[in-house]
């Protein structure tokens, strides 16, 4: 799987069995799953909309599911719970709003909308796929509920796309909808908050957060800005990337197979690969690149910012 932002929709890659309750949606084998924001003052003909998102960003129609969310100010965040990363995109819509109001950060908000894309690493049946979209629609209901924070959320807009991973054998299905609603209300909640304390900004760097079971069952929220470990590998490195979107690569020259608390994992905690300035820049750049690729940029321009300065 690859995520990724092309002029603030949000683009996930990979070879998925998904579901989805946007417009054309329904089950199938697909490559790309998208939530591409349009304004809310201008209703648009959905079908065209998505479609023309779609090949502006390369991606085959056919073999892709889409969301539209009516914002003008998307903000994203990612959440990881095991074998579940949960995507959110958020915003507060605009329609009969002042221009002034837009900007205030200290009302409360009172309208806004949320998508949602929901990846499993493992082989589902379509059962068991529409089990989980309903899991996540239940969760993101429970978190808003009763919310005084917000008066308005349009959460209509879901995708689950399962993809086959090496890493997950046999057990796919134990404790996932555990961690589906798990993520979508810790997800819905903290978006809500994030939401509600700055409605009007836009632009803003997504968020990543993932559950841990170290030192406690918690979630943790990796910054990029302030972080006290950097550099943990050396220094000048980059830290844009936070979930290695390689992972797992299976390069045994990056990292290794290991036994864990349950079970066999991919480890990839000497790898360095995704903190070399000129891998960074490739790779916000071309974010299908292989390991290979990526490489053997630093055999040519090791830790420089770019390649050719």
């Amino acid at each position: 799987m690859r995520y990724y932002l092309a002029n603030n929709t949000l683009i996930v890659r990979g070879a998925f069995r998904a579901c989805s309750t946007g417009e054309g949606g329904g089950i199938g084998n697909v490559t790309s799953l998208l939530i591409h924001p349009v304004d809310p003052l201008n209703p648009p003909d959905n079908k065209q909309v998505i479609r023309n998102a779609k090949l502006r960003n390369g991606l085959s129609p056919a073999a892709a599911f889409g969301l539209l969310i009516p914002t003008q100010f998307t903000q994203h965040a990612v959440f990881r719970y095991e074998q579940v990363t949960v995507f959110i995109t958020a915003g507060a819509n605009t329609r009969g709003i002042s221009r002034q109001e837009k900007y205030d950060t200290t009302d409360p908000l009172t309208e806004g909308s949320i998508r949602i894309i929901c990846t499993i690493s493992g082989n589902l049946p379509d059962h068991d796929l529409l089990k989980a979209l309903i899991a996540v629609n239940e969760a993101a209901v429970q978190a808003s509920s009763g919310d005084d924070r917000i008066s308005g959320l349009d959460q209509r807009g879901i995708i689950i796309g399962a993809e086959p991973d090496l890493t997950t054998r046999g057990d796919t299905n134990v404790n996932v909808e555990r961690n589906i609603r798990e993520a979508v209300r810790y997800g819905i909640t903290y978006t809500i908050e994030r939401l509600s304390k700055g409605s009007g900004k836009t632009g803003i760097w997504p968020s990543f957060h993932i559950h841990s079971t170290m030192g406690g069952d918690r979630w943790i929220e990796w910054q990029k800005k302030g972080c006290p470990y950097y550099p943990c590998h050396f220094k000048g490195q980059r830290c844009d990337l936070c979930y290695c979107p390689l992972y797992p690569c299976e390069d045994e020259t990056l990292g290794e197979w290991t036994i864990g608390s349950r079970g066999r994992v991919w480890s990839c905690v000497p790898c360095t690969l995704n903190h070399q300035p000129s891998v960074v820049h490739h790779l916000q750049r071309n974010p299908e690149a292989t390991s290979s690729e990526l490489k053997a940029l630093i055999l040519h321009y090791p830790h420089k910012e770019k390649p050719g300065e």
